[in-house]
């Protein structure tokens, strides 16, 4: 039984990166006209954030169908982020995918030439010529030996340019996981815990001349607004645990 499972196991390996060969190829396809439309899009920022929400999300259905990136969900804060944000994310997200499209189109390119003149030469054409050599033939059929380590660099190309296609995804796509902490921890008024107990100025004698800090301080509608200390911490067990991106 293991001869035959180490017998099938080449075909198969070789069947499956093709196929995602194939779908690398064709996500780079899709998605570079998308990115170099986000790209167009930054002008719009004035105006909105609908268009380039819009756009992101399409690149991450492309990302999850095509790549298996596993991208969250973008959240709809994007669209009332700031312009930096935006901004940074789809200038590295193109420029990713345009290198990741060179990267791909030299040894594509470079098969598609073997095959094209194997094709005249196994044809026999006439007055055509190889470099020195005429294009007969004999040399036809060396272009398309020479061609099948072309078509296994290829293959290999777009399996490589995946992984970091699908890790600026993953990154510079504005997930709803870290808006919804982000939201959360604003909620919490964790970042009033940088700001001083003491104004410019001030010192201890001051608070203790405000009844306010102690002596008449609301403690009820302190309470009602609460803090989300319960939310944040659902949040960082979900993040334990995987749930969470």
């Amino acid at each position: 039984m293991s001869t035959s499972v180490a017998q099938a196991s080449p075909p198969i390996a070789i069947r499956t990166r093709s196929e995602r060969a194939t779908r690398n190829l064709v996500y780079l396809i899709v998605v570079l006209p998308v990115a170099l439309g986000s790209l167009l899009a930054l002008p719009t920022l004035v105006f909105g954030r609908t268009l380039s929400w819009r756009l992101a999300t399409l690149e991450r259905r492309l990302a999850n169908a095509l790549l298996h990136a596993r991208v969250q969900p973008l959240s709809p804060g994007l669209t009332t982020a700031s312009a930096e944000l935006i901004v940074g994310g789809v200038l590295v997200r193109a420029l990713t995918v345009v290198a990741a499209a060179i990267a791909a189109a030299v040894p594509i390119a470079l098969l598609c030439w073997l095959v094209v003149y194997g094709l005249e030469g196994v044809g026999g054409t006439e007055g055509r010529y190889f470099g020195p050599w005429p294009l007969d033939r004999t040399v036809g059929v060396v272009l398309f030996l020479l061609a099948v380590p072309a078509a296994v660099v290829s293959i290999a190309a777009l399996d490589a340019v995946a992984v970091p296609l699908a890790a600026v995804s993953r990154r510079f796509l504005p997930s709803a996981a870290p808006w919804a902490v982000r939201e959360a921890l604003a909620a919490s008024r964790v970042g009033e815990l940088t700001v001083p107990t003491l104004a410019d100025g001030e010192s201890y004698l001051d608070i203790l001349a405000d009844r306010s800090a102690f002596e008449e301080f609301n403690i009820e509608a302190a309470a009602a607004r609460g803090y989300g200390f319960v939310h944040l911490n659902q949040l960082a067990v979900e993040h334990v645990l995987g749930a969470r991106g």
